[in-house]
């Protein structure tokens, strides 16, 4: 009898136990992009400045953003973290994002 009403609880507090482990590193839950694809873009929709790239980033859930530079290529290039791991970035001028 005992045994049955342990794995019952086991059972029923497992759900728990796995949702409160976190993101993939084991830290912070995942946080996800916003769902508005146009959030941090400036009102013209164009990104022109440093201050334009990092607002962009961190509308779409970037955080640490640093070493911004722009390019020759014209894209703003730099760093930045993402579910609590390190990222490279870089912001066209219509605001897409890529990592690598």
């Amino acid at each position: 009898m005992k045994t049955g009403i342990i794995l019952a609880l086991a059972i029923a507090l497992a759900p728990g136990v796995v949702s409160a482990q976190g993101g993939p590193s084991g830290g912070a839950p995942a946080r996800p992009v916003q769902a508005d694809p146009r959030a941090g873009l400036p009102t013209s929709g164009k990104i022109s400045t440093e201050a334009e790239a990092k607002t962009r980033l961190e509308a779409q859930g970037f955080r640490n953003v640093s070493q911004l530079v722009k390019r020759t290529d014209g894209l703003w290039h730099g760093t930045a973290i993402r579910n609590a791991l390190p990222v490279n970035v870089t912001v066209d001028t219509g605001g897409e994002i890529t990592t690598r």
